[in-house]
This record gives C-alpha cells, sequence and structure tokens, in this order.
C-alpha cells in the first residue's frame, strides 16, 4: 500500500502536463532508454509528438535485436531524465515505420507519465495578482512588523524582494514568528532562517532574500498542495492557446 501511494504522489495523467513534459524531451534531445521486464534494452530520442493522431514518434534505436525482443515482450518501459527528474512512461503498441533510408518508431501518446521528483524541490511562483506576502519583525524593530513580497515558494523555504534601503534583514537571521500569505485562502506561519541575500536586475532595485523554512509541521501539507495546484494551473494558462 505504501508503494502505491507513492506511485500515485508521482503519477501524471494531465495531457497538459504530459505535453509539456514530452516538448522538454523534445527541445532538449533527452536521452530515452527502452526496456522490458527480460531486462532487453536500447536507447533512442523522441523525435516528434501528434496529439491530433494520438502518437509519439521515436528514432529507430541502433539495436534492433533488443527493440524486437522488446516489443516481443509486449510490455515495453521508458525512461528519460530532465535535469534530477527521472520521467518513466509505458510505450504502448510500438511499431517500427521505415522512410527510405529512414527508420521510426510509432507508439501510442502515453496516458499516465510518472515523474520522480522530490516534492520538496518544486518552486513555484505565486500569482501576482493574490498579493502574496510575508509578514514579520526582526529583533532590532520587533514593534514594526514589515511585509515583503514574495517571489517563490517551495516545500524547504521561501524567496523575498528586499527593498534596496531596506537595512537590518542579513543572512543567519532568524525570524520566529513569520506569517506566509500565498492567496485568500492560503495562509501559515513558521519560523525561517535567511540564507543569503542575492541582488536582483530590477526596476525598482531591490534583491532576493532567500530564507530556509526552519520547521512547518502541521502547514506542511496545505503548502504542499497550494504548490501542486499552483503548477497545475500555471502549466494550464501556459499551453493555452
Amino acid at each position: 500500500m505504501a508503494a502505491a501511494a507513492m506511485q500515485d504522489d508521482f503519477r501524471l495523467t494531465s495531457e497538459a502536463e504530459i505535453d509539456e513534459l514530452l516538448q522538454r524531451l523534445l527541445s532538449e534531445r533527452a536521452l530515452v532508454s527502452l526496456s522490458n521486464p527480460q531486462g532487453q534494452h536500447c536507447a533512442t530520442l523522441l523525435r516528434a509528438t501528434d496529439r491530433a493522431r494520438g502518437i509519439i514518434v521515436l528514432d529507430a534505436p541502433l539495436d534492433r535485436l533488443s527493440l524486437e525482443q522488446s516489443q516481443a515482450s509486449g510490455e515495453v518501459q521508458a525512461v528519460a531524465y530532465l535535469d534530477s527528474i527521472k520521467l518513466q512512461f509505458e510505450v504502448e503498441s510500438p511499431m517500427l515505420v521505415q522512410h527510405g533510408h529512414d527508420a521510426v518508431l510509432h507508439a501510442r501518446l502515453p496516458k499516465v507519465v510518472y515523474r520522480f521528483q522530490r516534492r520538496e524541490a518544486f518552486r513555484v511562483r505565486p500569482f501576482v495578482t493574490q498579493s502574496p506576502c510575508a509578514t514579520f519583525t526582526t529583533p532590532a524593530s520587533p514593534d514594526d512588523a514589515i511585509s515583503l513580497r514574495i517571489l517563490d515558494i517551495s516545500l524547504t523555504g521561501v524567496g523575498l524582494w528586499l527593498p534596496a534601503n531596506m537595512q537590518g534583514v542579513e543572512p543567519g537571521l532568524q525570524l520566529d514568528r513569520c506569517q506566509i500569505r500565498l492567496d485568500d485562502t492560503t495562509e501559515l506561519e513558521t519560523a525561517v532562517r535567511v540564507l543569503h541575500v542575492t541582488p536582483l536586475n530590477a526596476t525598482p532595485a531591490g534583491a532576493r532574500l532567500g530564507c530556509e523554512f526552519v520547521r512547518l509541521g502541521a502547514d506542511e501539507r496545505t503548502l504542499q498542495s497550494y504548490i501542486h495546484q499552483t503548477q497545475k494551473r500555471q502549466l494550464t494558462l501556459a499551453v493555452r492557446p
């Protein structure tokens, strides 16, 4: 049951999400490894995707014997990597198609893709229209609340926009009570520690305040849900015509 729960955590079925990952495999020319349960494997590259026809097109592997053995097994898995992200999906109905001296492998567009990446590595940019901000006080000015705009957030930390004229927020500073407001329905309170201050080439001038969460506790599930939903919404907006 634990293994099944883990698989569900990384299981993608959204056409928009799957198309985005396949397009990255295309643009980055990432190596795709095909294998079957018997251990035969061969390497290829994704050449094209066709949502209208419901197919993907792969370069025909040079190792045709391994390809034939994989096809004969009736179960072919594809594995590829995008940076630190492992992608895995089933290659359904693979068929070798010859075009003169060129050969390609046609297969059905995957309906399910598993993206194996630690959730805490996911970082999203909140929607500016929701006015995301972090509010806190510093030991130097305990009576003066400071609110900074949130640039990005993950399960391990948050990036804040620090105006150029603001003083007293330096690396190593720990803020024991930081109120994080992401949208009208998502708020959490946690302790954060400032890790670095990185200048930004922006107008008006400022810096990115990189902070790590010291403890999230029960708010971790709330933040995880927010990150997942924000990713889905941003991806939908990115592919909308």
